[in-house]
């Protein structure tokens, strides 16, 4: 039992050790985008980015694809952007700079490593990333993607350039097909929960806009949750492959195979075990998670995503049960101590 206790103080140490590594690294060597636009499609992004903000929500008429040049250790690079985020967080209003975008580098172009990512808003980030979970992750020898901090600015083309934005933002890979080469996995189906559907977005519309009373936006989203619709993220896959994937994951879910069957239990038990040692319950949501389908192995990995911070200050550790709650709920079949 002591030498348990000795392990679980080892890693706890070991992380914060990472983060402060890590915090220092960040001040030392932080990254400068900026985002160049003509003045008809900074005026139209802006116009897109004060509505989403007073209806406080991304609906599908105002997810607007734009052209635009991101600069880069003096190059440039051409892109396509558009507004991004669930949450309140991700939503700048009149400065464009505060919002969340997501990123498409065109012509094949790679910046640190990636050309598909999120950069996103100030807020969220504050609420939502420790920067150091992705280097535990490489550490532990388990699927990791970037997540870098940088100043950010969106300014008008040819015009001078924000440099006085002091704010951190962060540069979010995204979990495709440049993520799995990154992490040595064959290239194969990701796929997840459909939670944030067409259907979802209009609940949560009409609960943010207090056109639905709270009882019916609980059970609505409730009633939302419990259906066990998938979707495939990755824009090339095999289909039977992508059938297959799912149909076992079900086999799951229903109780007619065993974890061991369907998962590659050593990297689920470590995931769950740091997300549980971090108090990192947001990143277990049905939301949040994504699962590989290992064609070698015919198996299945999960990937964690949008972790928060760990121990929040006024609720100290006695908001670890959360974790615990959504470990069991998501992976009751599991046995797990």
């Amino acid at each position: 039992m002591k030498i348990k206790k000795i392990i679980l103080l080892l890693i706890i140490f070991n992380l914060f050790c990472n983060q402060i590594i890590f915090a220092q690294n960040t001040k030392q060597d932080i990254l400068k985008i900026y985002i160049e636009l003509d003045k008809r499609t900074y005026l139209e992004l802006k116009n897109l980015s004060i509505r989403i903000k007073k209806s406080q929500m991304i609906t599908e008429e105002l997810k607007k694809k734009f052209n635009g040049q991101l600069l880069f250790k003096g190059k440039k690079y051409p892109i396509r952007l558009w507004l991004d985020g669930l949450s309140e967080e991700h939503f700048g209003g009149k400065n464009l700079s505060n919002n969340t975008f997501e990123i498409r580098l065109k012509n094949k172009k790679y910046i640190l490593e990636t050309k598909n990512f999120r950069i996103l808003s100030k807020k969220a980030f504050r609420n939502d990333y420790p920067l150091y979970y992705n280097e535990i992750l490489s550490y532990l020898g388990l699927p990791y993607r970037h997540i870098i901090p940088l100043n950010f600015s969106v300014n008008l083309r040819n015009k001078e350039k924000n440099l006085k934005n002091r704010y951190t933002h962060v540069l979010e890979e995204k979990i495709d097909k440049d993520f799995l080469i990154k992490n040595q996995l064959p290239e194969s189906v990701i796929f997840e929960k459909d939670i944030y559907n067409k259907e979802y977005i209009e609940i949560i519309y009409k609960c943010r806009n207090r056109i639905l009373k709270k009882e019916e936006c609980i059970a609505l989203n409730d009633e939302n949750e419990k259906k066990n619709r998938f979707k495939i993220t990755k824009n090339k896959y095999d289909k039977d492959e992508a059938k297959y994937a799912i149909k076992i994951y079900k086999s799951y879910l229903d109780k007619t195979k065993k974890p061991a069957e369907v998962f590659e239990i050593n990297q689920v038990a470590k995931i769950l075990a740091l997300h549980t040692i971090l108090n990192n319950s947001h990143a277990l949501a049905d939301g949040n998670i994504k699962f590989y389908f290992n064609p070698k192995t015919k198996k299945i990995l999960i990937i964690p995503t949008d972790p928060h911070r760990p121990f929040e200050l006024k609720r100290g550790y006695e908001n670890l049960s959360s974790t615990q709650k959504i470990v069991a709920k998501n992976f009751e079949f599991l046995k797990y101590d």
